[in-house]
């Protein structure tokens, strides 16, 4: 599939503009409908798929058309899971920073401050320091970790967006804000409403 922003007529149906913000927008030149969103809302539409909040197109597609639409729906898919399975992953800045503090490695950065500090004078003031270096090197740890959870939320939710065709301003809503603070403050142990608790007992 050509990329959106060099191609005016997406599969030689559906003309991309640019809307509010910059963000794109489509009309499909069958049936005349406009949407707006990631660029598999484009695709969905064309296929007639649900589940991607945009209306099904009202054109019969030949069959060497409705297979080119298909691949190019399928590659969009697999590109936004891969981004959320990167986005998941650990990244290297966190694994260095595990090496440097020597955690679970057993090396003198690991080790107990009592064992560096034991063995001479000046032992409480030697263990003492190792102890705050310690402590220095656990915090930077935990920044970086709590750094590289943030962005993976940031990641995920980007993801949440492109791949189900949510329209970016949403984003703005009160009720979305709520939403996500609700859901940080569930905790890890809290499991999102399935569709079927969402359409009948909410």
């Amino acid at each position: 599939m050509a990329d959106a922003a060099d191609d005016e007529l997406l599969f030689g149906l559906v003309k991309r503009g640019i809307g509010e913000n910059r963000n794109p927008v489509y009309t499909c030149t069958a049936c005349n409908k406009h949407f707006k969103g990631a660029q598999n809302r484009v695709t969905a539409h064309l296929l007639r798929l649900t589940g991607f909040g945009v209306s099904q197109c009202t054109r019969t597609l030949t069959r060497q058309k409705r297979e080119e639409i298909q691949q190019a729906h399928d590659k969009l898919v697999s590109k936004a899971a891969a981004a959320a399975a990167a986005a998941a992953a650990p990244s290297n800045a966190v694994l260095a920073v595990e090496e440097a503090a020597g955690i679970g490695a057993g090396t003198a950065h690991g080790a107990p401050s009592s064992q560096r500090g034991a063995g001479g004078g000046g032992g409480g003031r030697v263990a003492g320091r190792a102890a705050t270096a310690s402590n220095t090197r656990q915090l930077t740890y935990n920044e970086t970790v709590g750094n590289q959870q943030r962005k993976a939320a940031d990641l995920a939710t980007a993801m949440c967006f492109y791949a189900c065709g949510i329209p970016f301003n949403v984003a703005r809503s009160p009720f979305f804000k709520r939403m996500m603070a609700q859901a940080a403050n569930a905790g890890p142990s809290w499991t999102p409403p399935g569709s079927e608790k969402l359409r009948t007992t909410l």
